[in-house]
């Protein structure tokens, strides 16, 4: 989380006008998305790194 957190300046920079809506609710959706599946454990590559990490770090 705290990589995703570190990049939200970035997936926030589209400008707050109409033309952008949708692609910026696209990202906040997405972005929940992801929150929710390495909050839950579900997000596979998060897990597979943090294993390896585990073993070999």
């Amino acid at each position: 989380l705290e990589y995703l957190k570190m990049i939200e300046p970035v997936l926030n920079a589209y400008p707050k006008d109409e033309d952008f809506a949708d692609i910026c609710k696209y990202i906040e959706f997405r972005k929940e998305q992801e929150y929710q599946k390495i909050i839950s454990g579900e997000n596979k590559e998060i897990e597979v790194r943090y294993d390896r990490y585990v073993d070999y770090g």
